[in-house]
């Protein structure tokens, strides 16, 4: 029997940026990505509210536009989540309420992040 050979992942590459305008436009979507955690953090987003969802994939999927599928940023940041703390099941929803606000200047600092590194 012929055995199956499993797909190697592609390796790990830091995107080299080709001009300084990329490097902008790359700023310009997380700087958009910060703006959108500010605006849940100013509309007292519930944790479990769909608009959470959608920053949580639009930052994941910035990160992926500005730096690559094969970066070492998206391959740290792909699962992102907005949240700080331990994932406990049947906690109250004020504990859960409170992780996600913790969790968003803990996503914003990672996006500065991320933009210090362009």
């Amino acid at each position: 029997m012929a055995s199956r050979r499993i797909p190697q992942p592609p390796p790990i590459e830091p995107k080299v940026f080709k001009s300084v305008e990329e490097i902008n436009a790359g700023i310009a979507k997380l700087q958009r990505r910060i703006q959108d955690l500010e605006q849940l953090a100013s509309q007292a987003t519930p944790h479990n509210d769909q608009r959470v969802n959608n920053v949580e994939s639009h930052i994941k999927s910035t990160i992926r536009e500005v730096f690559g599928s094969n970066s070492p940023e998206f391959d740290e940041h792909q699962y992102h989540e907005i949240w700080y703390g331990p994932h406990i099941m049947d906690e109250p929803d004020h504990v859960y309420q409170q992780h996600f606000y913790d969790g968003i200047p803990q996503s914003k600092v990672m996006l500065e992040g991320l933009i210090s590194r362009l």
